[in-house]
């Protein structure tokens, strides 16, 4: 599920939320079908979707090293948030929250507190404050940089 970001009205603006309506009818047009079993994300499975989220500024799910690097930098500022139990929900949220880092999307903490508020989870904004740079520093969302135009 991709959560929006609150965004200026701006041509810019107006590209993400197209972008991300796109991504949204793929993996709804894309829901029942492809190998359910195969362990592999729905971006691994249609090209659609990868090229929809990387369009939004959304890298690829982290696999192997870059997995547990990137786990290991959101467990040192949201150790509940990032446990073992929700791994797949840090993962994807970090994904999401590359999209509103790489967008310049307004209020990054309060976003990324409420994109690492699940399961009755609470994250605060200065954690979120402090995901957000967890996020840069490993990286994970600098190859992603939204083309400007």
């Amino acid at each position: 599920m991709i959560l929006m970001s609150p965004m200026k009205h701006t041509t810019r603006g107006s590209r993400t939320l197209a972008a991300a309506v796109l991504l949204t009818v793929c993996a709804t047009l894309t829901a029942c079908g492809g190998d359910a079993g195969s362990g592999a994300s729905d971006a691994d499975n249609d090209p659609g979707i990868a090229a929809a989220e990387s369009a939004v500024g959304i890298p690829p799910e982290p696999a192997g090293a870059s997995r547990a690097a990137l786990l290991l930098a959101l467990r040192a500022v949201a150790p509940n948030a990032a446990d073992t139990a929700h791994e797949d929900t840090a993962i994807d949220a970090a994904r999401e929250q590359c999209s509103a880092i790489n967008g310049g999307a307004s209020n990054l903490a309060a976003a990324a507190a409420a994109r690492f508020s699940y399961d009755g989870i609470v994250t605060s904004p200065a954690q979120g404050k402090a995901i957000n740079a967890a996020i840069e520093d490993s990286g994970f969302c600098a190859s992603m940089e939204m083309p400007s135009r």
